[in-house]
């Protein structure tokens, strides 16, 4: 294996590895939807969390079809990442909402 085709292969993994990644963030917004949902918030907010979910998704196969690019092969959609939501222990149905909305949107993403 030459340099250069190493170097394509790390550049493949990391595409694959960011797939995994953009995945999880849909998924995670998937979790904010539903809090917004809970707490009854306007639906346009609803309705841009919910086109996250999908944007997250498309991201996902954006970097997908990288690594397939720098591979020069097909590569398999990767594992999905587990998604950990914040349990918040103490905190009432609403407050634990409001921090899973503000802990994503305003922190992780």
């Amino acid at each position: 294996m030459t340099n250069i085709d190493a170097d394509r292969a790390a550049l493949a993994d990391m595409w694959l590895a960011r797939a995994a990644s953009e995945r999880r963030v849909g998924d995670a917004f998937v979790v904010v939807a539903g809090a917004l949902e809970r707490l009854g918030a306007n639906r346009e907010l609803v309705d841009l969390a919910k086109r996250a979910v999908d944007d997250e998704m498309r991201h996902a196969e954006l970097s997908r079809t990288m690594a397939v690019r720098y591979a020069g092969a097909d590569r398999p959609h990767p594992n999905l990442l587990p998604l950990e939501i914040p349990r918040h222990r103490g905190a009432s149905d609403a407050l634990r909402a409001v921090l899973h909305v503000v802990g994503h949107c305003c922190f992780n993403e």
